[in-house]
């Protein structure tokens, strides 16, 4: 299974216009987003499951990033909130291993970084993810005799500023 986990563009701050659920996307972070589809139309296979938080930045980055027309497309899922818990993220994951080829994940910053210090069981509980950045892992099964019967592989962490 292929995972391609996106943080949402640059968003306006909180503020007494935007709340956190409906903070927009910035003018620089729409350009991000368009730099991440073009990538991402070049390189990645198309999603067959599109999970997305429901704050709008995410939503507005995955309607972007993935071409959607309709939201009929997207699954947008309470556990991708920002301080969502990650093991549940992973858990949802791992249940689709065997229906799903390609998964893109649209979300944010510490969720993202916080699955990352999980799937990779590093000392450091959380990876700082830049806004715009794209993570591409790979799910297989081990071979070997590990008590763990899947693995995760990173294979990609690219920031759109590294995008030309």
């Amino acid at each position: 299974m292929k995972i391609i986990l996106i943080r949402h563009g640059t968003a306006y701050p909180v503020s007494k216009k935007f709340n956190e659920q409906n903070r927009p996307l910035t003018k620089d972070g729409g350009k991000e987003i368009i730099k991440i589809r073009d990538y991402l139309s070049k390189s990645c296979e198309k999603y067959e499951e599109l999970w997305i938080s429901p704050y709008k930045r995410a939503i507005q980055t995955a309607v972007n990033v993935c071409n959607v027309i309709n939201k009929q497309e997207m699954k947008i899922m309470d556990i991708l909130k920002p301080d969502a818990n990650p093991k549940e993220v992973i858990k949802r994951i791992i249940l689709s291993f065997s229906e799903i080829r390609v998964l893109y994940i649209v979300s944010h910053q510490p969720l993202l970084g916080k699955l990352l210090g999980e799937v990779f069981q590093t000392s450091s509980t959380s990876f700082e993810i830049l806004p715009a950045t794209i993570i591409e892992l790979f799910l297989k099964e081990r071979t070997d005799n590990s008590k763990n019967q899947l693995q995760f592989i990173l294979v990609k962490f690219l920031h759109s500023q590294h995008i030309f």
